[in-house]
């Protein structure tokens, strides 16, 4: 039996881990790492649920530690969440306990890892000949040779497109691209620095690997100039945010003798055009009709965010706010 003075210190434990409730979202989700090799179980994700806490009751866990929710995405990510008197940290002290219980209903549960110090990084000119279509196994034997060739690489959630797959289809079948961008998320900022610098070998090739970072309306292509979107790289034809011709615009270049503008700089010389609206300006000029509408909601209101006091007022006058 525990002596007074250990159950005395177990209470304490259990009051400061109450105390520490209503962390933020992150500080409470997990993922479920899962071995994609095993043919997938169809379990619901409340069975999952039921099963990790009636087993973390049965290891007389403290009743403030479980999760609220299991739940999985359309890329088939499960994810899992604490309640709010629990931390991510804390439930890690019951690793074992809750991947086991998953893993009984089900098998591909392989590990559970804390959502906090993942990044996004994303591999240009992965070859479309190679992994869509039938009999290529797609992106999953893409993920498997990654893991084959590079030591220490896992992946916790699945290798995805960047892009409907269907328009990626469709525009490879026309003859436009032969090769498309991918992503995927490694555990923590080091792993993913050694990627972005030292790129990543693919079925015997070095492949080039860069941050993913999520594109917003008023994000303007580096390749195509168009709004909206990042760049790919062997994906949208070049088009050129000074003169609107065939080429990336680092690479726009005067072509009077003696200019010493730089290479991708507007010059005294320069003929602008807009690449977007065919305007005689730059494409990021403020006129630019198609970067005003880009920074616009698609309901075709105001700019993107909360409108400015004055606005608001005209707005309730019944007047409509000018964008600028």
């Amino acid at each position: 039996m525990k002596g007074k003075k250990a159950r005395q210190e177990e209470k304490k434990k259990e009051k400061g881990a109450t105390a520490a409730g209503n962390p933020p979202f992150e500080q409470q989700k997990f993922i479920m790492a899962r071995d994609h090799k095993v043919q997938e179980l169809k379990k619901e994700d409340d069975d999952i649920l039921s099963a990790i806490n009636r087993a973390l009751h049965a290891a007389k866990v403290p009743s403030f530690i479980r999760f609220k929710e299991v739940r999985r995405n359309a890329h088939g990510t499960v994810t899992a969440v604490t309640t709010d008197t629990c931390t991510a940290i804390m439930m890690l002290e019951h690793r074992n306990t809750v991947i086991r219980a998953a893993k009984s209903v089900d098998s591909v549960t392989i590990g559970l890892d804390t959502n906090e110090t993942w990044q996004r990084v994303r591999i240009y000119g992965i070859p479309l000949e190679r992994y869509v279509g039938k009999g290529t196994h797609g992106l999953e034997k893409l993920r498997e040779e990654m893991e084959a060739e590079n030591d220490g690489l896992r992946f916790p959630m699945q290798v995805r497109w960047l892009g409907r797959l269907e328009d990626i289809k469709k525009r490879w079948k026309e003859g436009k691209i032969a090769s498309s961008s991918v992503t995927f998320a490694v555990r923590g900022d080091a792993e993913a620095k050694r990627l972005v610098k030292e790129g990543i070998r693919v079925c015997g090739k070095k492949m080039e690997v860069d941050w993913y970072v999520e594109a917003k309306p008023d994000t303007q292509c580096k390749v195509c100039s168009g709004w909206g979107h990042i760049e790919e790289k062997f994906a949208s034809p070049p088009r050129c945010n000074i003169c609107a011709a065939g080429h990336r615009t680092d690479q726009h270049q005067c072509d009077v003798t003696g200019c010493t503008t730089k290479r991708g700089n507007v010059c005294a010389h320069t003929n602008a055009k807009c690449p977007n609206c065919r305007g005689a300006h730059i494409g990021t000029a403020r006129e630019c009709l198609k970067k005003r509408q880009s920074y616009r909601p698609r309901s075709g209101g105001g700019p993107v965010g909360k409108p400015t006091l004055g606005k608001a007022r005209r707005r309730r006058r019944g007047g409509e706010a000018r964008s600028d």
